[in-house]
């Protein structure tokens, strides 16, 4: 488990800290260490996640790996070039 300290020093997660109250900080530790070892073991690339005041942890959007092929330009064609 990540200890708490790690979690309040990170910026990424240190806005979270400061949203739920002081009491409930035991909470969010907890669920905050549920769903980074649920995001590493599913390899889910981005995951969208509310936090409410009491410090649970709601997963709005779990994204998965974008197809590489999606961002390919469109092939071009051409009609052959002859007289008839």
């Amino acid at each position: 488990m990540i200890s708490i300290r790690a979690f309040r020093s990170n910026p990424d997660f240190a806005e979270l800290f400061a949203h739920v109250h002081v009491i409930c900080w035991p909470i969010l530790w907890w669920k905050l260490n549920a769903l980074y070892s649920w995001w590493r073991r599913a390899g889910i690339p981005e995951v969208l996640y509310t936090v409410n005041a009491w410090g649970c942890i709601s997963v709005r959007y779990a994204g998965t790996a974008a197809d590489p092929s999606l961002h390919r330009p469109v092939e071009r064609t051409f009609r052959d070039l002859s007289d008839q």
